[in-house]
């Protein structure tokens, strides 16, 4: 069965400039135990309900954040949801616990394709490396990394037309 998962859905074309996250989402809508928050919708202003946000992460028992790569990381929305989400006292420091018991991944979407991903290659580095930055936080809020699941070469008609492994894959990931 799978843990009670909070998927943080960070794209701010959600509905009218996504095929992979909008299908990832109309997928995970099916999924029990899988709470879908479209950040960049419910917070068009970018004003975050901080205690709101902390509530639903309490509710679960692990939390997906869910984004297109965009310059090597996520959309804008993404960063200031950990920095104002993610206080002192709540996730780190004196009295901050809450994320102790919580586990974290990402479901990532590349244009890139993944060969192109290798340290010295077209990309640079590893997806992996690009996305450290989880396990960063996860270390630092004493909370558990368990990986990443990501789709590549977005651009190609050939991978949205093969999409459903995918989302499969991505499912499996959310139950492991």
């Amino acid at each position: 069965m799978m843990k009670k998962t909070l998927v943080i859905v960070v794209h701010p074309h959600l509905e009218n400039g996504s095929v992979i996250s909008k299908a990832w989402c109309d997928a995970l809508e099916k999924c029990e135990n899988v709470t879908l928050h479209k950040i960049c919708q419910v917070y068009p202003d970018g004003k975050i309900d901080v205690e709101k946000e902390q509530a639903l992460v309490e509710a679960h028992e692990r939390v997906i954040f869910q984004f297109p790569l965009w310059w090597y990381g996520g959309p804008a929305m993404m960063k200031t949801w950990l920095d104002v989400v993610l206080t002192e006292g709540w996730a780190f420091g004196p009295g901050g616990d809450k994320m102790e018991r919580i586990e974290i991944g990402a479901a990532v979407s590349c244009g890139g394709s993944e060969k192109d991903f290798f340290e010295g290659g077209p990309q640079r580095h590893t997806l992996a490396h690009y996305l450290d930055v989880f396990d960063g936080i996860a270390g630092f809020t004493r909370a558990k990394y368990i990986g990443f699941h990501a789709v590549y070469d977005t651009y190609n008609p050939e991978t949205v037309a093969n999409l459903d492994k995918n989302i499969k894959s991505y499912i499996e990931f959310l139950e492991k």
